[in-house]
């Protein structure tokens, strides 16, 4: 009986792996094969003349970023920033335009005598739909003569229309949140109006929420992520069954949101495993809860391919828990990782990586780095000096900015007389009716 039940066992393992190598196999080819195939189906398509091929070159460059690609798309820059036009109708009050300006705030009021704008204001504008949204929905003109714009894109990968359209606003200079390198470098060559700063959503973290919360250390190990495919919670799993075999108590955390389809499929895999005493599930925890597991964890871990500016392992830093990620994601700022803060990976040396933080993690202090260069106030820095190096708000002092942070959307840190939410609404709105 215990011969059967062992086999129905592994059966049910090869089963969810083989799911999962597929997964994984998708991706990878995705990366190689689909960019060339898009590439060359958008040339086709460029000189038949038919509608949609800078679609197309887009997903082709965000797929795999090549020199072909960025050659075709700073060529037709002037084309790509049309794909996207305003509506007829621009700043009336509508359902778009309220749920746009819940994802836009005010870093800093403009200065406006006798009904005239005499100074920009800064205004940051978090996610890609909601670029569209504002794009679509906003007399844009009138906005980037009102304020300096700064992006804070949703996911890696730059060339979307959502983004490059801001290039048509040739007059002035648009700021834009690169946390991956490859995305800086894409928006550096472009050499339009476009500007890179090396941050992301990841440099907004409240370090007054995300702060060590035990000294205790119960886990030898930390995921959080959702049940989404994307977050290879398989390699995870897998890494923790190979270390209960080297020490049955071995203790590990995974927090999960209540996102995805495969919440099922995992907790199968980890029955599969028979770890369910090596490895805790935690779901829907909120901010506090979350802070107090990454804080009893000696390590935080990330294994995805892909990700938009991830801030969990930013504040798994802020726990003072330092991080892993790997060498092949795209999408995290690995040089954020160093002797302080933690360690990019193969993923084949995880389960090593994961043994050496068990017992050296101690010689980690990423809460004192994380808080000396990508704090709120660093990275509101960072957008100061970039607005400022281009001879703007000379007049200005760093001061005068207000902080932000996400939690996760974008709200102002300190409680002041100056400015809230609904202020930032209402001067956004007037600066475009003036």
């Amino acid at each position: 009986m215990q011969v059967l039940k062992n086999s129905v066992r592994w059966l049910r393992i090869v089963v969810l792996e083989r799911y999962y190598r597929w997964y994984d196999f998708r991706y990878k080819l995705s990366t190689s094969l689909a960019p060339p195939l898009l590439l060359l189906t958008y040339s086709c398509c460029k000189f038949l003349k038919i509608p949609g091929a800078y679609k197309l070159l887009l997903a082709s460059h965000r797929g795999s970023y090549s020199q072909c690609a960025l050659q075709e798309i700073k060529v037709n820059i002037g084309e790509i920033a049309n794909l996207i036009r305003p509506a007829k109708e621009s700043n009336q009050v509508t359902v778009k335009v309220e749920n746009a300006l819940r994802r836009m705030i005010l870093l800093k009021l403009p200065i406006i005598k006798s009904e005239k704008i005499v100074e920009k204001g800064i205004l940051l504008i978090k996610f890609s739909e909601t670029f569209r949204a504002v794009l679509e929905n906003f007399d844009c003109n009138k906005l980037v003569s009102a304020f300096h714009i700064v992006l804070e894109p949703s996911w890696s990968g730059y060339a979307l229309e959502e983004i490059l359209a801001w290039s048509r606003y040739s007059k002035h200079k648009i700021y834009i949140e690169a946390a991956e390198k490859q995305d800086y470098d894409f928006i550096s060559q472009l050499n339009v109006n476009l500007v890179p700063i090396r941050a992301g959503s990841g440099d907004w973290v409240d370090y007054r929420l995300f702060s060590p919360a035990s000294t205790r250390k119960d886990f030898e190990c930390v995921c959080v992520a959702n049940y989404t495919d994307v977050k290879r919670l398989h390699i995870y799993i897998k890494a923790i069954y190979k270390l209960s075999l080297l020490n049955e108590n071995f203790k590990s955390a995974l927090i999960c949101a209540n996102f995805g389809e495969n919440g099922s499929r995992i907790r199968k895999i980890i029955s599969a495993y028979g770890i369910d005493n090596n490895l805790t599930l935690f779901e829907a925890l909120n901010s506090t809860q979350l802070c107090e597991v990454v804080s009893k964890s000696k390590v935080n871990v990330l294994l995805s391919l892909r990700e938009g500016s991830n801030r969990s392992l930013f504040e798994g830093f802020l726990v003072n828990t330092p991080g892993i990620v790997l060498k092949e994601n795209h999408g995290v700022n690995k040089d954020n990782f160093n002797s302080m803060t933690g360690h990019v990976i193969d993923e084949k040396n995880l389960v090593d990586s994961l043994l050496f933080f068990s017992s050296s993690w101690k010689e980690f202090h990423p809460r004192t780095w994380a808080y000396n260069h990508i704090s709120p106030e660093k990275t509101t820095e960072k957008i100061f000096m970039a607005i400022q190096q281009e001879g703007y708000l000379s007049s200005v002092a760093l001061e005068s900015v207000f902080l932000k942070v996400n939690s996760p959307e974008a709200m102002y840190m300190h409680k002041n007389d100056d400015i809230n939410k609904s202020m930032s609404d209402q001067m956004i709105l007037k600066s475009l009716s003036l």
